[in-house]
């Protein structure tokens, strides 16, 4: 990703300013910029792993409670008799 300051330090190449310095002063702050979007896409997957986890239970709760309704409505349909 470019913005205007790496726009401006890349314009700066040759201006007086170490081309160097400007190329390293780049590498990190892309380095920095990679390592926010990876601890992101981290945090992420994490995220989406806790909701799957919660999917699994509520699925599971849900045949429970089904399986619970049954046995109840065929103790209801007895005791009618």
């Amino acid at each position: 990703m470019t913005d205007r300051k790496s726009c401006k330090n890349m314009a700066s190449l040759g201006d007086g300013v170490s081309d160097i310095e400007v190329l390293r002063s780049e590498i990190e702050r892309l380095t920095r910029e990679l390592d926010q979007a990876s601890s992101e896409k981290v945090q992420s997957a994490q995220y989406g792993l806790v909701l799957l986890e919660e999917k699994k239970n509520c699925s599971k709760n849900a045949r429970n409670l089904k399986d619970c309704m049954k046995t109840r409505n065929m103790n209801l349909i007895l005791h009618k008799r």
